[in-house]
């Protein structure tokens, strides 16, 4: 916990009510489970917010800690084109508007969250979500007509999102992506994060790997 450092919270897979997230406010010499609201779900990320939010990745959705119990986050809202029809000086014009629409709530496997910044973002099963909101509402889907996410990272506008083999960029927060080369030595991603600099840290089966950020384009990913 950035606002208390001697608190420190993991999370569980694969154990049901004895699972969930677990608290240390003493520096991990003592452990409390704190998993009420999740309902035996799995975690498999947790991420802090800078103003102090917590939330968690689960294998049926995005959770946030109240200080007392696990609450739903992830309500994800769908934009919708309205096509509508104005008269001005006796001329039929086309208008073309974009609404958001409720899409339902997010229940899938989030495998990997960044609230890093004033965007924060999940990788997920149905592929990448974004929020500008604090998380009162999600818009993403599939990205580059694939899903399956399993890792996401950013630094300012840029985000770089991960399969276990593939990689996709975007310079413009989330908006526009376009494929990366995945490193040519590395065969399965596990994780993947930013530094201050902009530079990209890969975590894989044959090791670490890196790229240096330029002003205009992420370079080659090299090893390390």
């Amino acid at each position: 916990d950035a606002k208390t450092p001697q608190t420190i919270l993991a999370g569980v897979v694969n154990d049901k009510t004895y699972g969930g997230v677990f608290f240390s406010h003493d520096d991990g010499a003592t452990w409390t489970q704190q998993s009420n609201g999740l309902q035996g779900r799995d975690v498999f990320d947790m991420a802090q917010s800078a103003n102090g939010v917590i939330l968690a990745g689960t294998n049926a959705g995005i959770f946030r800690w109240d200080g007392t119990n696990w609450q739903p986050d992830g309500k994800i809202v769908k934009p919708l084109k309205k096509i509508s029809y104005v008269v001005h000086r006796g001329k039929r014009s086309k208008v073309e508007t974009t609404v958001m629409i409720p899409g339902g709530q997010m229940d899938v496997r989030v495998s990997d969250l960044d609230a890093s910044g004033s965007t924060w973002y999940a990788a997920t099963a149905d592929g990448v979500y974004a929020t500008t909101d604090q998380g009162a509402t999600w818009v993403g889907g599939p990205v580059l007509d694939k899903t399956e996410y399993r890792a996401v990272a950013s630094s300012g506008s840029m985000v770089i999102a991960a399969q276990r083999t593939a990689l996709a960029s975007s310079q413009d927060g989330g908006k526009n992506w376009q494929p990366l080369a995945m490193p040519h030595k590395l065969t399965w991603l596990q994780s993947i994060t930013m530094a201050g600099n902009g530079s990209v840290w890969l975590g894989g089966r044959e090791g670490v790997f890196y790229s240096e950020r330029s002003e205009e384009h992420t370079s080659e990913l090299q090893s390390h």
